[in-house]
């Protein structure tokens, strides 16, 4: 691939399409061993710049900024993406339908987590959400058959800054089987676990008021709530709104009164 010295706009550089500057990628190519290294002069990855490629690896640098919609699209080989960008959004789709990748780390720089940004990478088992994103918008990680597991702390315990979820952020996630959601959740969107095999819910946050439709899924059994039983009520505005939620559920832990110490309570027993 050559393109004329002259021309305005873009270079070829050491296998990639760059802007005139080297701050923009137009396109990158793997190199002999499939493995793609983004310029530590590049600030912004383009849309598809990195899509449809066969790469196996992916490094993006501490230089980048910005990553556009689709930029690391459908690419059927990936496996591991080692992503040091210093970013605040991942953008819809940005990386999206890579049907290997099961190694990707989130920077600490992130803030939102934009729709479909992960949807249909059906190898990925585990993904740690970094304490400072505060928002994962609708269908995120949508089709990610494989999610085992979903953390929102870090090993230190630092707590989680995350305030909305999205309607079907963890849509058809069949493998996971337990969730926790952070105390500082405000807002859940609806369906935001259906199709999922989610068996264990862990409400640290009596913040959300549900409706009919915020779980969409019957398979969870066990619910742990960070609440009292007039928390609850506020949570569960009604007997219905608690059943819809959870059809299937056989054990519940509240809060008792002195706000420490937690108690079994049976499903049966809840009035309102």
């Amino acid at each position: 691939l050559e393109i004329d010295e002259n021309n305005p706009n873009y270079i070829f550089k050491n296998g990639f399409i760059l802007t005139k500057d080297e701050t923009t990628l137009i396109k990158g190519f793997p190199d002999k061993n499939g493995k793609i290294d983004v310029p530590n002069t590049v600030k912004t990855i383009n849309i598809y710049s990195l899509s449809y490629t066969t790469m196996l690896y992916l490094n993006i640098p501490s230089s980048v900024t910005t990553i556009q919609g689709y930029a690391v699209y459908n690419n059927d080989n990936l496996k591991s993406i080692n992503l040091d960008a210093n970013i605040t959004n991942i953008a819809r789709y940005a990386f999206a339908r890579n049907s290997k990748l099961t190694n990707l780390k989130l920077p600490n720089t992130l803030t939102s987590i934009s729709e479909y940004a992960f949807y249909g990478n059906y190898a990925l088992k585990v993904i740690t959400i970094p304490t400072s994103v505060t928002r994962i918008d609708q269908r995120a990680f949508y089709w990610c058959n494989a999610l085992e597991e979903i953390n929102f702390t870090t090993p230190d315990g630092v707590d989680s800054k995350l305030k909305a979820i999205g309607a079907g952020a963890f849509f058809d996630t069949k493998k996971l089987k337990s969730l926790e959601i952070p105390a500082s959740v405000t807002s859940i969107g609806d369906e935001f676990l259906r199709g999922t095999g989610c068996e264990y819910l862990v409400l640290k946050t009596n913040k959300v008021v549900f409706t009919s439709k915020t779980l969409g899924t019957d398979s969870i059994k066990s619910l742990k709530y960070y609440g009292t039983k007039a928390d609850f009520k506020k949570s569960f505005t009604s007997k219905a709104i608690f059943a819809s939620n959870f059809p299937k559920i056989e054990k519940i832990q509240l809060l008792d009164t002195d706000g420490a110490t937690f108690i079994d309570v049976l499903p049966s027993e809840l009035t309102w």
